[in-house]
This record gives structure tokens, sequence and C-alpha cells, in this order.
């Protein structure tokens, strides 16, 4: 398990922001390179800015980025229903953090292969949950696999969601802002 570090404000905004690692921190200041992370066994953190569960094999983290109303999420591996539930409860949380004003989603789906049926509904329910909610802008994802993308198209058509399917990160970040200046 990796140790969160402390909770600070940034001197120029006043803005918290969780650091527990130098990787996390270039994660969520832009960069999605968390290839080193390592977990010995699945750990669960919930703090006002991160939201994650899982180990090596399968997981997600979720991160709060308030200044931009963006979550950044990172997912890998084959999920179960405790993986599922877990990032219901994380992104219906961070939803309810960010009402009142759009907001928006990117999602590293690179190391995340398409999922079992059970899942994918699972998954499917949330993102309607969020789109009834009224202040969700544009989803994200970037991918390596036409596979998981079509699924992720599936989804993202069903449940009414503005969506975008990328290669890397800089694009959709580009996309994500697109007529929000």
């Amino acid at each position: 398990m990796h140790d969160l570090g402390t909770v600070a404000r940034a001197p120029s905004r006043g803005v918290p922001v969780a650091i527990r690692s130098s990787a996390l921190l270039a994660w969520r200041l832009g960069g999605f390179d968390l290839s080193n992370e390592k977990n010995v066994s699945r750990s669960r953190i919930a703090t006002p800015f991160v939201h994650r569960l899982g180990d090596e094999q399968e997981g997600f983290e979720l991160l709060l980025d308030r200044t931009n109303r963006l979550v950044r999420a990172r997912f890998w591996g084959v999920w179960d229903n405790e993986m599922v539930e877990e990032f219901r409860a994380g992104v219906l949380r961070f939803s309810g953090e960010l009402s009142g004003s759009p907001w928006s989603m990117i999602v590293d789906s690179r190391n995340f292969p398409a999922q079992n049926e059970e899942i994918t509904r699972h998954r499917l329910q949330t993102m309607k949950m969020v789109v009834a909610q009224g202040s969700f802008r544009k989803l994200a994802a970037v991918v390596t696999t036409a596979t998981y993308g079509m699924q992720f198209r599936r989804m993202t058509d069903e449940s009414h969601m503005q969506s975008g399917v990328f290669r890397d990160e800089q694009s959709a970040l580009e996309w994500i802002r697109a007529g929000t200046r």
C-alpha cells in the first residue's frame, strides 16, 4: 500500500492537493504514467481528493480536480462486483462534489480490457445516474484496444453521455476543454 502523505494547500490558489508520491502528483497535474505503481495486495484509499481500490492486477483510481472541474480516472485489469460497486460510490461522491456547474471526466483505460456483461451493466447504470444529476458534460477515454473502445461507446451512447475515444491524453484533454472557454 502507498502512503498518502499529506493534504496541503497550494499557495497560489488555496486549492487542496492530495500528494502521495511524485508519480501521483505528476499524473494529477497532467500525466498518466503510473506504470511503476505496484501494490502488494488490494488496497482502498478514500480521501476528499482520491478514491482508489485495487492491487497490481485490477483496480481503479479517481482523482478530483476541482479547479478544472475534472475527475481523472485510471482503470486496470478485470473487475469484480466489489470493484465496480466501489467505483460507483467514488464516482457518485465526486459527482456530488462537482454538482451545480458542468464537469467532465478523463479515463486512462489503456490497461483495461472489455469487461463481462454484469460489470458493464453496472458501469452503465452508474453512467446513467451521473447523467441524471444534470451537470455532467463530457467523458473522454484514452484506450489502446478497439474492443474496449467499442464497449465504451456502446455504454456512453446508451447513457446519453457526450463521449470521445482517444489514443493519447493530450487529444482527450483538448476535446474536453473545447467549448468551455
